[in-house]
């Protein structure tokens, strides 16, 4: 069974796994093509829809306007509790296509929406008002603040990597760099955050590209705990690494090892 995307809405499939990673059940839910597995015990049989779990196995929620690829769905978080924190962005602009928010969805752990997150369950900011605001990755701090990154342009509509903090809430956390968003210059004339990881101390990594006009390369920021950048980490805050050749290298994925060095994976010519 393939999962098609919802125009303008996030859309959301649980299912029952017979094994996951050796565990005797697990859940499957997909969300505008992210995919998070975790052990939990069902009544549904092994690969089917849940039925406990929104209308039939299936979620869908509108957010932002109606338009074609209005809506998708980055990141997927489960709490505690068994809720979900589902994160991405979301076209707000009918007449400029090309505006669009940052977003985060909290469901509860049958699929209905959190109604106590953001307004009705739903947050909405962007990081630049009016412009083409993408969040396409997040993490979840050990607090519960919920850390979303991807990219925005600056005051010169030159894309930046972006940051956002939002409380358990779903508000926006204003203790965070400029009133709750980040926005760094890696240099390039379009520079993307694609991956973050959170390390022990509280700082963010961030992972991505910088592109200038003949070639695009491997871009890493460090912010503190409170969304300035880390000015011991590469030049500043940033590190930027030409691809092999002078070609295309952006980063798609950051880990943090136990000895605290860090992993970059993504692709190169």
């Amino acid at each position: 069974m393939t999962v098609s995307e919802t125009i303008g809405s996030i859309h959301a499939i649980r299912r029952a796994l017979s094994a996951v990673r050796g565990r005797p059940s697990g859940v499957s839910l997909f969300l505008g093509g992210s995919v998070l597995l975790t052990a939990s015990a069902l009544c549904a049989a092994p690969g089917t829809l849940d039925p406990t779990f929104g209308t039939g196995g299936l979620v869908t929620t509108t957010v932002g306007v109606n338009l074609s690829g209005g809506a998708q769905a980055r990141f997927v978080h489960v709490r505690a509790d068994g809720s979900l924190v589902v994160a991405g962005y979301a076209k707000v602009g009918i007449v400029n296509n090309n505006n669009s928010d940052f977003a985060a969805v909290r469901y509860l752990a049958n699929g209905t929406i959190d109604t106590t997150f953001g307004a009705s369950g739903i947050t909405l900011i962007p990081v630049s008002a009016g412009s083409d605001d993408l969040g396409l990755a997040g993490a979840v701090q050990p607090d519960g603040k919920i850390i979303l990154i991807g990219h925005a342009p600056d005051a010169g509509n030159i894309r930046n990597f972006a940051a956002m903090r939002l409380n358990v809430d779903g508000t926006l956390d204003e203790t965070f760099g400029s009133s709750g968003r980040v926005l760094v210059s890696i240099g390039g004339v379009e520079d993307t955050g694609w991956a973050v990881a959170l390390q022990p101390d509280g700082k963010i990594l961030l992972a991505g590209e910088t592109m200038d006009f003949s070639s695009l390369g491997t871009a890493l920021v460090r912010l503190n705990a409170d969304g300035t950048l880390d000015t011991s980490f590469g030049i500043g805050g940033t590190l930027k690494t030409p691809g092999r050749g002078g070609k295309f290298a952006p980063a798609y994925a950051i880990k943090v090892q136990g000895d605290g060095k860090i992993i970059v994976a993504g692709w190169s010519q």
